[in-house]
């Protein structure tokens, strides 16, 4: 059987990011986009994914790519990269534990290769915020297990 991992992929990392705290304030996940009634000054976005087919006859299979956007705000003229980083690293330590390993749990499927892709900062002005994103993209190579 044939299955789209794209929805349990998000899902497995909502709940591997659930409860990330720093400096004792929780940093929320949210799948595509911000809730409109969050008001954190450090959130996660799950975006920017990705996935082709790479079956062998043995079952399905994907190669996936996906992108948790790390977004810090501060008031305009201050902050730095630091609490985009040491966010980043707590992120790290439950997605991607050991090299080629992974921290993510999906329903229906099995993970069995993990990789950081690409690490890359924007830092952009707004008239009364500084707004620095840290983009984190890693590959899964998934097979389908139903």
């Amino acid at each position: 059987m044939r299955l789209d991992p794209s929805f349990e992929l998000r899902a497995g990392y909502i709940g591997s990011l659930a409860n990330l705290m720093y400096k004792g304030v929780n940093v929320p996940a949210f799948d595509e986009i911000r809730d409109s009634g969050d008001v954190s000054k450090n959130y996660i976005i799950i975006s920017g994914q990705t996935f082709t087919e790479d079956s062998l006859k043995c079952g399905f299979a994907t190669d996936n790519a996906i992108s948790l956007n790390i977004i810090t705000t501060f008031a305009k003229g201050t902050g730095t990269k630091k609490t985009s980083e040491e966010i980043a690293n707590m992120i790290l330590d439950r997605v991607y534990p050991e090299n080629g390993e992974t921290g993510i749990t999906i329903n229906n499927f099995h993970i069995w290769k993990t990789r950081l892709l690409m690490n890359k900062t924007l830092i952009d002005e707004t008239a009364d915020q500084r707004i620095i994103t840290k983009i984190l993209t890693f590959q899964h190579n998934i097979n389908s297990i139903v």
